[in-house]
């Protein structure tokens, strides 16, 4: 009888030991998986201020860009380059030039200017200016801050912004007339430069 006693007692002790290893090992595991995923967090927290640094760099040096244009700002006139050939868009009041060998395309919503190779093209979107007022509206509803000034060019005496688009390689210029905005862009800067700097209202 005594030793069956014993037996039973010692199975008791053996069961609670293995339920306090039992909850030990799972209170460690719990605490290995917590640090995994903190880790986790972490290097995404760590991924996001990364990606936030480089926009950040990004626009900096777009600012740095403006302020030396502001000083020494680069100067166009509208007239159009020899050899090229004036395109109107009588019903929003526009000319531009472009290369002889160039084509335009219209589309439902964009006209675009073409190179002869298809390498460079230049988008020009007219939007009316009753839905957003102003240039400044406009780039925050459509674009939602995902796009920077680079720097800055001067048409006619009046200065515009070139913006570029953050991760990639697209510009843009925005311009008011009386009744549109027109939204151009390119990823070619160079020809969007020289095409904008033949922009003229009819």
């Amino acid at each position: 009888m005594k030793e069956k006693k014993r037996i039973s007692t010692f199975t008791i002790i053996i069961i609670v030991l293995s339920v306090i290893v039992s909850i030990e090992l799972i209170i460690i595991l719990k605490n290995v998986f917590s640090i995994k995923s903190e880790n986790g967090k972490l290097k995404y927290e760590i991924y996001k201020v990364t990606q936030e640094n480089k926009r950040l760099d990004e626009k900096n040096k777009g600012l740095e860009k403006i302020i030396k244009d502001f000083q020494e700002p680069n100067l166009t006139t509208s007239e159009v380059p020899e050899g090229w050939r004036v395109f109107r868009q009588l019903s929003f009041g526009f000319e531009v030039g472009l290369p002889q060998n160039w084509r335009v395309e219209k589309g439902e919503e964009v006209l675009s200017i073409i190179s002869e190779n298809s390498s460079v093209k230049v988008d020009f979107i007219t939007e009316d200016i009753k839905d957003y007022w102003n240039i400044d509206n406009y780039v925050n509803k459509k674009y939602k801050y995902s796009i920077y000034v680079k720097e800055g060019i001067v048409v006619n005496n009046q200065k515009y912004d070139i913006y570029k688009q953050s991760g990639t390689k697209r510009y843009y210029i925005f311009i008011k007339g009386k009744n549109y905005i027109f939204d151009i862009s390119s990823t070619s800067e160079e020809y969007l430069k020289k095409i904008i700097g033949t922009f003229k209202f009819i």
